[in-house]
């Protein structure tokens, strides 16, 4: 994707946070070896909420889909991408489908993260 960095690696972190909100952080190191992080702090309830050290968005929304999360990141108010995130039934796995922002349909990666104990 155009202004997008090649990576070598991401990790990502969520945590609970106060107001039924979740943080998440996704630290990553670029093809060319530097690194950094993204972060944000969002409630699932469809409205923006900032998105700091990535600049190629500012925002993302966060919505329920039964047990599924729909995240759309974009830049003001252009949507750029967006994600389909689901908990395994044991809560051991994340899958995460990558999907068009505007339609919701799915598109071509889909990454997988594994609970560490």
């Amino acid at each position: 994707m155009p202004g997008f960095p090649k990576l070598r690696s991401q990790t990502m972190q969520c945590a609970l946070a106060p107001r039924a909100a979740v943080a998440c952080t996704a630290s990553r190191v670029a093809a060319n070896g530097s690194a950094s992080a993204a972060h944000f702090t969002a409630r699932y309830d469809g409205r923006k909420y900032p998105v700091t050290g990535a600049p190629e968005m500012d925002n993302v929304v966060l919505r329920r889909s039964g047990h599924a999360v729909i995240a759309i990141f974009s830049k003001g108010a252009r949507p750029i991408f967006g994600y389909r995130i689901e908990p395994s039934a044991g809560g051991r796995h994340l899958t995460i489908h990558s999907i068009d922002p505007l339609t919701y349909r799915p598109l071509y990666s889909i990454v997988r993260y594994d609970r560490v104990p």
